[in-house]
């Protein structure tokens, strides 16, 4: 492919030619009080930058019908634009910009497109005033960042266009806002580096959803949320560092962090939310809707708050808290609480000794054979049942025999029935009989 070398100018560059390569040489400035460097090519313009451009407008804009172009800003080159650093219009496609120089805005971004099926990357530094990258009207963009990308008055990125990729493996920072937002469908957030915003890290913004994957580190320095949803349906896999809450918003949200830790409380918000905690201590709050919480390791509070939600505390002595609907609460191994509240619901705290404490509706306290010396508060004789079936009694009879009094509680030996540890019914002496029992 033919070179074209470009000289010093203080005029307009227009890149009329395709399939052949234009080269601005270290030391040369295209310094312009409008656009500086356009390129119009139809297919396969590919641009060199080694020197400087200066502009007033935009500094590098690849012009409508433009396909298959290839703007690369090289090590000591400078862009510096009143407006965009480089823009891709409405009508271009399958276009690659990559940045290893410096790019500076006064007010606009760094890189802009409208266009479709772009390939952004940055292995250097970008400073906007508005937002570092913006994906606006174009679809099926996708951002490399191996660099620097600083907003000092917007959004680091802003992706409003559908079916974008952000991939980042360094640094992105907004000083003001947002790290990254995220307007457009079907949107891929991928990250190894730092997001740091000061609203928001991450922010899912309208009814869209999104996914996220995070094995880096995620946080906004002013605001309490590392990661914000909207109405969408957001899937969250967290491998990583989330620090801060994490609010998921309406949809069917899914948050995945069991290889990760996240510092806050994670908030399924409205919808049928799956929330699954790791190895550190977590807060799972499923809020709205039936969902699906499951702690992991660590000591965890479970809420599941309104709907009819199933939690399960899995390791660790874990707190479960039912909330208002008919929920499944699963204590796993562990000293675990498990309050009941309203609904009617099933509370098993599985293996360690635990705290079992009724709610309003008519709760049933199943126990397994691996039950520890557990306790159970509230007791709501007439509406509340125990739940034996898995120690197979052969009788009423023998299930009597295993009932005592100690003060005012009742006590019944699991061990008599074949199995381990106890049950302690607070404040039912003389209550508890084998009506009372599933078995």
């Amino acid at each position: 492919m033919p070179v074209t070398t470009i000289a010093s100018t203080t005029s307009l560059v227009d890149l009329t030619v395709s399939n052949i390569t234009y080269l601005l040489p270290i030391g040369e400035l295209v310094d312009v009080l409008g656009d500086a460097i356009f390129i119009n090519g139809t297919d396969e313009t590919i641009l060199l930058v080694d020197g400087d451009v200066t502009s007033a407008s935009d500094a590098i804009e690849i012009v409508n019908g433009a396909t298959g172009s290839m703007v690369h800003i090289r090590n000591n080159a400078t862009l510096t634009a009143t407006s965009d650093g480089v823009r891709a219009d409405v009508g271009t496609s399958n276009f690659q910009v990559i940045n290893d120089g410096t790019i500076t805005t006064e007010f606009d971004q760094g890189f802009d497109s409208d266009g479709d099926f772009g390939t952004w990357i940055n292995n250097g530094t970008i400073e906007a005033n508005s937002d570092g990258v913006l994906f606006d009207a174009g679809t099926n963009n996708s951002l490399f960042n191996f660099g620097s990308i600083i907003s000092s008055s917007g959004d680091a990125i802003n992706v409003m266009g559908a079916n974008a990729s952000i991939f980042n493996f360094q640094t992105i920072t907004s000083l003001v806002a947002n790290a990254v937002q995220v307007s457009g469908t079907n949107a891929l957030i991928h990250n190894t580096g730092n997001i740091i915003g000061s609203t928001e890290g991450v922010l899912f913004d309208g009814s869209n959803g999104g996914t996220l994957i995070n094995t880096g580190d995620i946080r906004a320095t002013v605001g309490p949320r590392a990661v914000t949803g909207g109405d969408g349906s957001e899937t969250v896999i967290n491998g990583g560092t989330l620090t801060g809450n994490v609010l998921l918003g309406n949809g069917d949200d899914r948050y995945d962090g069991r290889e990760g830790t996240t510092t806050g409380t994670v908030f399924g918000g409205g919808g049928g939310d799956t929330l699954l905690g790791g190895t550190a201590a977590d807060d799972l709050n499923g809020g709205f809707g039936a969902d699906v919480i499951r702690g992991g390791v660590g000591n965890d509070i479970l809420t599941g708050a309104t709907g009819n939600d199933f939690l399960h505390g899995q390791q660790g002595n874990d707190t479960l808290r039912g909330g208002g609907g008919a929920d499944v609460m699963l204590g796993g191994q562990g000293a675990d609480v498990l309050r009941g509240f309203g609904g009617d619901d099933i509370l098993d705290g599985g293996q360690g000794n635990d705290q079992l404490v009724a709610g309003e509706g008519s709760d049933v306290f199943q126990f397994q054979l691996l039950a520890g010396n557990d306790r159970i508060f509230g007791w709501q004789d007439g509406l509340d049942q125990i739940d034996l079936t898995a120690y197979g009694i052969a009788s009423a009879a023998a299930l009597n025999a295993a009932i005592s009094a100690g003060g005012s509680s009742a006590i019944v030996d699991l061990s008599a029935l074949g199995g381990n540890g106890s049950i302690l019914i607070t404040g039912a002496a003389g209550l508890i009989n084998d009506g009372d029992f599933i078995f």
